[in-house]
């Protein structure tokens, strides 16, 4: 706002209008601060994206014109959970498993943890496999040494510098035959 103290009197409230810089018509969102603020904190925003800023003043006068937007970028954040997870070359003891990547990916994606289990112990034994995929590798993996006929989970989570939530898929390992779309049962627990 431009004029003396005198021509426009003091600003009573400012609104502060900010969106993302790529869609402002999709995301503009106003905030209003009264006389005693001078800072404000912009929360919910979407991680490691661009926000355009600007600022009006309201005082006995009317509104004032907004400034000139300013363009910051938030901070990188957990991504969204892989967009989907699918099985194919099923065998009685292996099976591909791939996933897309999260809708939003809130940062450099480093990579992906993958993390299967039948979800009944097998002879006994409930084994949990821990696979780490980087970032720049293909979104799929092999997994060998399944038991036949045996029902197991799979959950992948993305990570930035952190993870984000899981995606939960289950297949069971078939009776010999190489089968195209795997059988996607529920397993009992968390």
């Amino acid at each position: 706002m431009t004029g003396n103290k005198d021509t426009w009197g003091q600003a009573l409230e400012f609104t502060i209008y900010f969106w993302e810089a790529q869609r402002q018509n999709l995301t503009e969102r106003v905030k209003t601060l009264f006389l005693a603020e001078n800072t404000v904190k912009l929360k919910n925003l979407t991680g490691y994206t661009a926000y355009m800023v600007s600022v009006a003043a309201f005082n006995a006068a009317g509104d004032g014109p907004r400034s000139t937007p300013t363009q910051g970028q938030t901070q990188q954040a957990a991504p969204s959970a892989p967009s989907s997870v699918q099985f194919s070359e099923l065998t009685t003891t292996s099976v591909n498993v791939s996933w897309e990547a999260p809708q939003f990916p809130n940062g450099i994606l480093e990579g992906y943890r993958l993390v299967y289990e039948p979800c009944s112990p097998v002879d006994g034994v409930s084994k949990i496999v821990t696979v780490d995929v980087k970032g720049n590798s293909p979104l799929w993996l092999k997994v060998k040494d399944l038991a036949e006929g045996v029902t197991y989970r799979f959950r992948i989570r993305a990570k930035t510098f952190t993870y984000g939530p899981e995606i939960e898929a289950n297949v069971t390992t078939g009776p010999g035959e190489v089968r195209r779309v795997a059988s996607v049962k529920t397993c009992a627990g968390p």
